[in-house]
């Protein structure tokens, strides 16, 4: 039974801009509880859900992080077994779990009524940072294989980047954050790499 495909790329960033990019997600003060798209509809379910996300563009890190996105991309689909395709800007969110948060099993791609313009959702790519010593447990990414099999589980450390097929059913295991800190939550800067739709 293969296991689901992902690939790891850990010290994704020079530190320099990992520690920077940390401290601008702590000073981020709109973050917003997590919403999902059921039956057409954008809405918050706390059963399906719990977490908080920003439209924060990540300020002066966006573009070294855009950057090293960009040059990873060609490696990251090789070894997804995806072809390599053109791509407009990548989507990206910045999360924070805290304690008692999680995300159940679902898919980054959208079909139907829900499938937005502009390209569908190829490889998503999660990269994690927490403050150190890392002040909570649990977290964990688990990606499903399309067929029978165990999930790959993958434990957020920090610059740590993580990326499988968006269309890979995949969820995150509760957070405890026994500080209840939000200093001490799970921050991280989930990316869409989205193929460029060809008129038919």
């Amino acid at each position: 039974m293969a296991a689901a495909p992902h690939c790891i790329l850990d010290d994704f960033l020079p530190e320099s801009v990992h520690q920077e990019l940390l401290a601008h997600c702590l000073a981020v003060g709109d973050f917003d509880r997590g919403k999902v798209i059921v039956d057409g509809e954008l809405a918050y379910h706390p059963d399906l859900r719990q977490g908080y996300i920003s439209r924060d563009r990540l300020g002066r890190q966006l573009m070294p992080f855009r950057v090293r996105m960009d040059a990873a991309f060609a490696q990251i689909a090789t070894e997804l077994g995806i072809k390599p395709f053109k791509y407009n800007d990548i989507e990206f969110r910045l999360a924070a779990h805290g304690h008692g948060d999680f995300f159940k099993p679902h898919r980054d791609t959208f079909v139907g009524k829900d499938r937005p313009e502009g390209g569908d959702r190829l490889i998503t790519a999660v990269y994690y940072l927490h403050a150190q010593p890392r002040g909570f447990r649990g977290g964990d990414l688990r990606i499903h294989p399309f067929g029978p099999g165990e999930p790959v589980v993958v434990q957020p450390a920090s610059n740590r980047l993580v990326a499988f097929p968006s269309f890979a059913i995949h969820e995150v295991s509760p957070v405890e954050v026994p500080s209840r800190a939000f200093a001490d939550s799970r921050f991280s800067v989930t990316t869409w790499f989205r193929r460029v739709s060809t008129p038919s």
